[in-house]
């Protein structure tokens, strides 16, 4: 993917939490999925911007992923991006009749972020 979001200098220990939408592609369908997202983390001296982290995101809107595959990327690359203390993502969705919501979260050290 294009460009990550920005980041900025902050106080350690401030539990963040940034809600929105993300879109996707059905890996299965083709179809457009949307997600209602929540972001929440612990920082450990580095916070989100959050006009650029929702550019990121709509570079998903052409990805072909799931809705679990979708959470897990997230979440490993804004834990490598922010080194916060935990991190959790959380996505919310329909398909057909039915809500699904996947939530991942990590904590302790820094991992290599996916291929986005």
């Amino acid at each position: 993917m294009e460009e990550g979001p920005k980041t900025f200098s902050c106080p350690e220990g401030i539990k963040i939490v940034v809600e929105g939408f993300v879109e996707a592609k059905c890996p299965f369908t083709g179809a457009p999925d949307f997600y209602e997202l929540s972001v929440e983390y612990v920082s450990r001296g580095r916070c989100l911007e959050a006009l650029s982290f929702s550019s990121w995101l709509s570079l998903f809107k052409d990805k072909s992923v799931s809705q679990e595959e979708l959470a897990h990327s997230i979440g490993v690359y804004l834990k490598k991006l922010l080194d916060p203390s935990i991190v959790c993502v959380r996505l919310s969705g329909r398909h057909g009749s039915l809500d699904l919501t996947v939530e991942y979260c990590v904590e302790g050290s820094a991992m290599e972020p996916s291929t986005l």
